[in-house]
């Protein structure tokens, strides 16, 4: 998937495609991506999570051969609206089918679920830059394509699936009676929102803030790979400082640190004054992701549903980050990280708040 996500811009770029039309090819995946996993999700949970899984890989498979088949940009977004049909079908299916089928407790399975994709997301990026360099800009399509297609076989032949009926009555049942319910799904939301909103604006204009900066490409990747590689981190730190703050302590240090480390890149001048913030920011995204769907998945039943409400949320966050912070980048470069810093502070306040007013605990 990130060998698609990496490609796709590049090619669109060879093909004569306007910075707008790029824009706009990347926006229509993020508008799917915030529609469509819920629905997704809830089939899901109905139907099983093995057919939606092996079909998504095949759909995938099938919008890499079509990317590379394309000679006229335009056609490049309904095969992104298909591409990103696939990833919302996926993600909700593969969160909830691990965590059932894990006998390990959620948050030791999220880890090793999260240090995977996380990793996959740094290696990405790498193995399809050196295809285009050293072979061409159709390599990367292939091999997605080969990957997807022996990943959506290997499910079919070796995923044993044990359906089961939801209980969503003894789950409502379960949620009324558990103290701070609501006020405890609403700050998860917040933080959710936050750190995908962050990252919407991070990954689609730091780059060109940047180059702005006379900062180079290389040093730009690196500044990318810092961020990956501190989410990591946190991947494998979360389940232990869960347990020493609890869930609503790493939210609130999350939305903290997301402030801080957004004010810190508004006013960086140079790769060495962005790497600290870009670390920070990572650590931040890693850990409030990590707690933020082991919240979302540690309820009994409707699990592909809470997973798809999860990845809803998040490209939703990401699409209204990359538009706001587009629209007052034409201001100043530096605004769109001086917007997240305040949203950032204001929902840690707003977060401070309701865990003093309602003593929440989790």
């Amino acid at each position: 998937m990130v060998i698609l996500s990496f490609t796709v811009p590049i090619y669109a770029y060879m093909l004569g495609a306007s910075p707008l039309l790029i824009g706009l090819i990347g926006g229509s995946g993020s508008l799917v991506y915030s529609l469509m996993p819920l629905l997704f999700g809830l089939i899901s949970d109905r139907l099983g999570r093995k057919r939606l899984l092996v079909s998504s890989m095949f759909i995938h498979s099938f919008s890499a051969i079509l990317y590379s088949s394309v000679y006229e940009p335009t056609l490049l977004i309904p095969i992104k609206v298909v591409e990103w049909l696939a990833a919302a079908s996926f993600w909700p299916s593969v969160e909830a089918l691990i965590v059932e089928a894990s006998e390990k407790p959620i948050e030791k399975t999220l880890r090793m679920f999260n240090i995977s994709w996380g990793s996959a997301v740094i290696v990405g990026p790498v193995i399809a830059g050196n295809l285009i360099e050293y072979l061409n800009v159709n390599t990367p399509f292939f091999l997605a394509a080969s990957i997807s297609f022996t990943v959506g076989l290997s499910s079919l032949a070796l995923i044993r699936e044990t359906f089961k009926k939801q209980n969503t009555l003894v789950e409502r049942q379960r949620m009324r009676r558990d103290k701070g319910g609501l006020s405890k799904f609403l700050i998860t939301i917040s933080s959710i929102l936050l750190f995908s909103f962050t990252s919407g604006i991070v990954y689609s204009l730091f780059p060109a803030f940047a180059l702005s900066l006379e900062i180079s490409p290389n040093e730009i990747g690196f500044l990318i790979l810092v961020i990956g590689l501190f989410r990591i981190i946190a991947f494998f730190k979360a389940e232990k400082l869960e347990r020493k703050i609890g869930k609503v302590g790493v939210f609130l240090i999350g939305s903290t640190l997301l402030a801080s480390a957004s004010l810190g890149i508004a006013y960086g001048k140079n790769v060495f004054t962005f790497t600290t913030p870009l670390a920070l920011l990572g650590f931040a995204f890693g850990a409030s992701y990590s707690s933020a769907l082991s919240f979302m998945l540690s309820r009994e039943s409707g699990r592909g549903s809470a997973a798809g409400a999860f990845e809803s949320m998040l490209g939703l966050g990401y699409f209204i980050g990359s538009v706001i912070g587009g629209t007052v980048a034409e201001i100043n470069q530096s605004m769109p990280y001086i917007f997240a810093s305040t949203l950032g502070f204001m929902t840690g306040l707003a977060q401070l708040i309701a865990v003093w007013k309602k003593h929440i605990k989790f």
